[in-house]
């Protein structure tokens, strides 16, 4: 008897034993798994941020009035084919609808794991020379953020009064952030790039040429005028918390950004993606988000 209650004792506790270890293996693996599908879903969050930062590949989609978000999009464009991202991959795939919309399919992989968020955005639209209205028309664009002023009080390397002209032929500019307190005409042409900002008006009424390969950037907290008499040439980032005025014979090459650009005269602008890059951080239109979910269930 004594040895048979021993046996019994023995076996259960193998079987305890051998419980307790599945069941550890098994939180080990569920734990995995949990943790590998959350990391999949920021390679897809990921992918979806990525695509909202790049106003250019937004730009270059065309417009879609038909189907809804749930629908497949075999036409829908491609902005990255298995990226690496955050250790993982990310396919993301987008459709531009009216009124400035996108839906953006971001397909986020890692070791396994799968998750695709279906995004429904409204992003601004930059100017470019394909969308360019008729002489004389005008059309709206997104306003920027205003909280961007605070960066130029905070980060400008040179603070002036307004009221001046600037002729940056003979007084060149630096490598740098200037911000001037009131109105402001600029002129000349400049061989270092460099971000103007002013809180009244920017007026540019004669040539303002690039000479060295960094742009100039304009940004002006109440509006722009670009205004020329002769032929001449103008070239930079030009943004305006309010309109964006471009006529006489200007010919302007860059990009332009404002609450609202006007053509007029015998005024020509040449889109250049390149200027955009010299933006200051923070100086993009504001994106809002319609929907953010998954298109699938995760398990």
């Amino acid at each position: 008897m004594p040895n048979a209650v021993l046996m019994l004792v023995l076996m259960l506790g193998l079987l305890l034993g051998t419980s307790a270890v599945s069941i550890s293996v098994a939180d080990r693996i569920t734990a995995d798994r949990l943790k590998d599908q959350k990391q999949a879903y920021y390679v897809a969050e990921a992918g979806v941020e990525r695509a909202l930062a790049s106003p250019w590949f937004l730009n270059t989609l065309e417009e879609d009035g038909s189907g809804a978000i749930d629908d497949d999009y075999p036409d829908s464009v491609a902005f990255l084919e298995n990226g690496e991202c955050l250790g993982g991959t990310v396919t993301v795939r987008a459709v531009r609808k009216p009124g400035s919309r996108f839906y953006i399919y971001s397909t986020g992989r890692y070791k396994g794991s799968v998750r695709v968020l279906k995004v429904d955005a409204t992003a601004p639209l930059i100017f470019n020379n394909q969308a360019a209205p008729e002489q004389g028309g005008a059309f709206t664009l997104p306003q920027y953020r205003q909280q961007i002023e605070n960066w130029f009080y905070q980060n400008a390397d040179w603070l002036y009064e307004g009221g001046r002209i600037w002729d940056i032929s003979e007084e060149p500019c630096r490598n740098g952030v200037y911000l001037f307190e009131g109105d402001v005409q600029i002129r000349g042409c400049y061989s270092q790039g460099a971000i103007i900002a002013s809180t009244g008006k920017i007026i540019v009424d004669d040539e303002l040429c690039k000479l060295g390969s960094e742009p100039l950037v304009l940004v002006s907290f109440e509006g722009m005028e670009i205004c020329l008499s002769n032929a001449g040439l103008v070239e930079g980032l030009f943004c305006s918390a309010g309109s964006v005025e471009i006529t006489g014979r200007s010919r302007v090459k860059g990009a332009v950004a404002g609450s609202a650009v006007h053509i007029g005269g015998e005024a020509v602008f040449e889109f250049d993606p390149s200027q955009f890059a010299a933006r200051p951080p923070g100086l993009t239109g504001p994106v809002m988000i319609n929907s953010w979910r998954e298109k699938y269930s995760v398990f």
